[in-house]
């Protein structure tokens, strides 16, 4: 009676997809770690959150992993939370950040580039025709009150209007002419 009693709960086990065999609880094994962005471009003094994620061989999540973030060929620096802040020269750093996944002894490696950019990378520093002018915007041109030159490169393109705010130099002819009552628009 007990075995026919134990064949009918098996059956009715398999049927309703209970394994009729108690499996013991599976160990996540960190087969590699997936370093998210790859690469990134950051302005010098900016920076980058990076992120990281242990995986199984078949690509899924692995919990309980410890992560050490570094910088292995220069550019900047990194905290424990994976924020890289680019304080090195414009270049490109690759393969720079480093992250380290360990669980139960167990050590995988990502790295991710990193291309430090220079911080004045728009277009404010073309002049009226639109044409670059690297080093700033007066360069002994007259831009000054009044139609004066200006000492050449004076403002280098920055803060050289209100509440430091980067203005063309035809905005501020613009504005000397209505403060001297110029204005012809």
């Amino acid at each position: 009676m007990k075995k026919l009693i134990g064949t009918i709960i098996a059956v009715a086990m398999v049927i309703i997809g209970i394994p009729s065999t108690v499996a013991m609880a599976q160990t996540e094994v960190l087969d590699h770690v997936v370093i998210s962005p790859l690469s990134a471009t950051i302005p010098i003094g900016d920076s980058q959150q990076f992120t990281a994620a242990g995986q199984d061989s078949d690509n899924l999540s692995v919990t309980g992993i410890t992560y050490t973030w570094n910088v292995v060929a220069g550019g900047g620096t990194i905290t424990d939370d994976g924020t890289f802040t680019a304080t090195g020269a414009a270049d490109t750093y690759t393969n720079t950040v480093q992250v380290t996944a360990v669980k139960d002894s167990i050590n995988k490696t990502a790295y991710a580039s990193v291309t430090i950019s220079t911080e004045d990378d728009d277009d404010d520093d073309e002049d009226e025709d639109g044409e670059l002018d690297p080093k700033g915007w007066s360069h002994g041109k007259k831009t000054g009150w009044g139609d004066k030159d200006t000492q050449p490169g004076w403002s280098h393109g920055k803060k050289t209007g209100w509440n430091g705010e980067v203005k063309p130099p035809s905005w501020f002819k613009k504005l000397t002419a209505k403060l001297f009552g110029q204005d012809n628009d």
